[in-house]
């Protein structure tokens, strides 16, 4: 549980309030602005609000409007990521517990709408087209959400707060620490804080804000919030689940396809890359063994471009002949100078900047599995970094068959009797610190059976990077 709460905080995975039970009422006491000591305003200020927070808290409905925005600055480079969204919930603290929640996501240039709902125990996903099941108890969906600026008054030396017609505002200051939910990286180190709440005239909790500066392991964050909460006495909610919850992929890791997004947001936005990959391939049928190295490195954009793209493919045939080829971009600015097997350089005019960082992106991303081809995604912790492990599904299989048969001139899937896959998956894993990815892969076996005779395919592809 630990590891889920670590990462919901370290990918921005806001969302929702995590629930209280066994609270009582509080009687709320408005503390009209006027000349007394500032201890006392603070006193009674922290009072008012936790009475509110209290009342939201205990809520058995809830509507949370919320923006949260969050950039990581590594070096230079900065990397940003927001979500705009409305947060629903109907019996909370009930088995009767239905929520759903729609957010647009953004990550650098990346977008996408992102729906989640959950009812009788299932949450599901949906997301750039797909959808996606996880099973989980009404404790452990809840603890999934962030809790979105809900303020420890204890951690401010200063709670100021005015009244007018409307209810009172509060200002809190003077932080000495961040709030528990912000981070849960060692290390993490407060620059600054500080929060809002407006209450209204009976005294409930309509709208609470928070930003906050930080390092942890020489990376700077900011973060800001906003949200607007209402506890309507009566909500009446439809669980939005697929029309065949059956056929949905399940996932252990039900953020798995955010950080598929963050991370191809973050390859689009980073300044430089460098990037080594081994991509080997093997098939029986021909037979032949295929080993390509594949090297990048990329400093700056548009005419500021300086990047270095290079091949080298190593093929040995079913005699034991190795033959090797291989072929090297370098480009400044629009200047393109490209080398095979190592002749002489000449110029590519029709290579332009733009051109080669598509080019660049492309082959980063080559080896980060797409959402549509996700049958199931787990997470693992190491001490660095936190590893998603995919499995792919049937179209995964296919496409990538279709691909490497092509190159094999060799219609596998066509003129095979039978065929049938042993392993198809993949693997994502991301610092803890930066939430940068630092190494992707996929692999896939598939047996082709042609008469009475299996041969088999296959593929690996292995690549470590650093962004920024």
């Amino acid at each position: 549980m630990v590891l889920l709460k670590q990462l919901a905080a370290t990918f921005l995975c806001f969302m929702t309030l995590v629930g209280a039970s066994g609270c009582g009422t509080q009687t709320l006491e408005i503390i009209p602005s006027q000349s007394v000591n500032p201890s006392e305003v603070t006193a009674a200020a922290a009072e008012a609000y936790s009475a509110a927070r209290q009342q939201l808290l205990t809520a058995e409905n809830r509507i949370l409007q919320y923006t949260v925005s969050k950039s990581r600055t590594v070096g230079t480079q900065s990397y940003a990521e927001s979500a705009t969204g409305t947060a629903s919930f109907s019996g909370l603290g009930t088995d009767a517990l239905i929520a759903v929640i729609d957010e647009k996501l953004t990550y650098g240039t990346v977008t996408a709408e992102y729906l989640l709902s959950f009812c009788n125990g299932t949450a599901y996903s949906r997301i750039s087209g797909s959808t996606f099941a996880c099973e989980l108890s009404r404790e452990s969906f809840m603890e999934k959400q962030l809790p979105p600026v809900l303020l420890d008054a204890a951690l401010y030396g200063s709670i100021s707060q005015t009244t007018d017609s409307d209810g009172i505002s509060m200002v809190f200051s003077s932080p000495t620490a961040l709030e528990g939910w912000v981070t849960d990286l060692p290390g993490a180190q407060l620059i600054s804080a500080q929060g809002t709440a407006s209450l209204d005239v009976a005294g409930a909790l309509i709208q609470t804000g928070y930003s906050a500066a930080y390092t942890c392991g020489g990376i700077s964050y900011s973060l800001e919030i906003t949200l607007r909460c209402s506890t309507p006495a009566q909500l009446e909610l439809s669980a939005l689940h697929p029309e065949h919850p059956e056929e949905c992929p399940k996932l252990s890791c039900l953020e798995a396809p955010k950080l598929l997004l963050q991370t191809a947001g973050d390859i689009f936005a980073a300044q430089s890359i460098q990037a080594q990959a081994t991509e080997t391939l093997y098939s029986e049928a021909i037979p032949v063994t295929r080993l390509r190295q594949i090297q990048v490195s990329s400093s700056g954009s548009g005419a500021d471009l300086s990047a270095n793209l290079s091949f080298g493919v190593e093929v040995t045939d079913y005699r034991g002949q190795v033959t090797t080829s291989s072929q090297a971009y370098q480009i400044s600015g629009n200047l393109c100078k490209s080398s095979i097997d190592g002749a002489e350089p000449k110029d590519e005019p029709g290579i332009t900047a733009e051109i080669m960082r598509t080019s660049i992106e492309d082959t980063v991303l080559s080896p980060l599995f797409a959402t549509r081809y996700l049958a199931g995604a787990e997470i693992t912790e190491e001490e660095t970094c936190y590893t998603l492990v995919f499995t792919g599904n049937e179209a995964y299989a296919t496409d990538l068959c279709r691909d490497l048969g092509a190159y094999l001139d060799l219609d596998l899937e066509g003129n095979a009797t039978s065929h049938h896959s042993t392993q198809a998956s993949g693997y994502l894993s991301i610092d803890k610190v930066t939430s940068l990815p630092v190494a992707m892969g996929m692999y896939f076996t598939r047996t082709h059976v042609f008469g009475d005779v299996p041969y088999v395919l296959d593929y690996r592809l292995d690549q470590t990077l650093t962004l920024g």
